[in-house]
């Protein structure tokens, strides 16, 4: 028998998770194949914990945006500020 991995990730897309919760934005994330980091950043904002953006290696991504999986992906949230 011969086993073959791979040495890259395939590409996937990120899915539109802008404007969603934190926790449902995680588990759409991770059915994707992406790794959910654990540096939120917090920005001012009305919702608590609604997502306001992406990031990945601190640079700010769109929903669309192919990233290989295993990628590493940041939320900024709403901190809930009137």
């Amino acid at each position: 028998y011969l086993t073959i991995n791979s040495s890259n990730y395939r590409n996937v897309s990120i899915p539109k998770v802008l404007g969603k919760t934190k926790r449902l934005a995680i588990a759409e994330l991770r059915a994707q194949g992406f790794i959910v980091g654990k540096n939120f950043t917090y920005v001012y904002d009305i919702g608590k914990d609604v997502v306001r953006g992406i990031r990945h290696k601190g640079v700010i991504v769109v929903p669309g945006e192919k990233l290989p999986q295993n990628s590493i992906i940041d939320l900024v949230l709403g901190d809930n500020n009137k």
